[in-house]
Parts: structure tokens; C-alpha cells; sequence
């Protein structure tokens, strides 16, 4: 894992998923980053598929509330050149991604080995769920 800080964007999956964003138009992009986690079916969710869906679903989160500012500067401003209209599909599809890496994957895993950093990740993760429901 990539990471250099407990935040959304801040490994390298998340941080290519943004530039890739940023090549896209419309929500598809990041529908597909969220479907792919809230519908996998296998026992084992990589580290990679969840850290795109949760930057897609950081995406959701900040278009929703109106405020971008959690998202990396390229991806501010592609927001800011989109008509991307959240609905509550799209914010249960962010909510289910949540909920599915947190019940078994890769990434949580690797946070919970790191004793010191993973409540800091956990504050996190629970800040962008509170964000999608309020």
C-alpha cells in the first residue's frame, strides 16, 4: 500500500484514480469505482479496488455538500467543469462501498496493522460516512 497519510487521496491508487477522473466526463467514472467494491462477490476486496472506491465515494461526499475542498486540486476543478447531480442511488452506492471495505478487505487489514494509524484512519472513514448521511 502506497500511503503516505491517512487520508482518502493520500496513496497512490487514489491519487492515479483522481488523475484518470479528471480524463472522464459525466458520473460514470466514478459509478464504476463504486460498483465494482459494493458489488464484488468474491471473500477477498484488494487494497486497490478500495481505495478507488473510497476516493469515488469522497467525490460523492464533497458534490453533495458543496464543498470540494477535500478533494486534490485536479479533481476540484474537474468538478468544478461537471453537471454531476448526487442523488440518493449514488450516495447508498458510496455508503454500500464504505460498508463493504469495512467488513473484510485488504485495506483494512493493512490499516489495522498499523496499531498507531488505523483509529486516525477509522476517524476518517467515519467523517465521509457522516458527510454522504447527513
Amino acid at each position: 500500500m502506497g500511503a503516505w497519510e491517512v487520508g482518502i487521496f493520500d496513496n497512490d491508487m487514489a491519487a492515479d484514480w483522481s488523475l484518470d477522473c479528471c480524463e472522464t466526463s459525466g458520473i460514470t467514472f466514478i459509478k464504476d469505482a463504486l460498483s465494482v467494491v459494493y458489488n464484488f462477490e468474491g471473500d477477498y476486496l484488494e487494497v486497490d479496488e478500495c481505495e478507488r472506491g473510497l476516493a469515488a465515494a469522497e467525490v460523492v461526499a464533497d458534490i453533495k455538500n458543496g464543498s470540494v475542498s477535500n478533494l486534490p486540486e485536479d479533481l476540484q476543478n474537474w468538478v468544478g467543469q461537471q453537471e454531476i447531480i448526487i442523488d440518493q442511488d449514488l450516495i447508498d452506492a458510496a455508503l454500500q462501498t464504505i460498508a463493504r471495505v469495512m467488513i473484510t478487505s485488504e485495506l483494512k487489514e493493512l490499516w489495522e496493522e498499523s496499531e498507531v494509524h488505523f483509529p486516525e484512519w477509522l476517524a476518517v472513514i467515519e467523517d465521509l460516512r457522516a458527510r454522504l448521511i447527513q
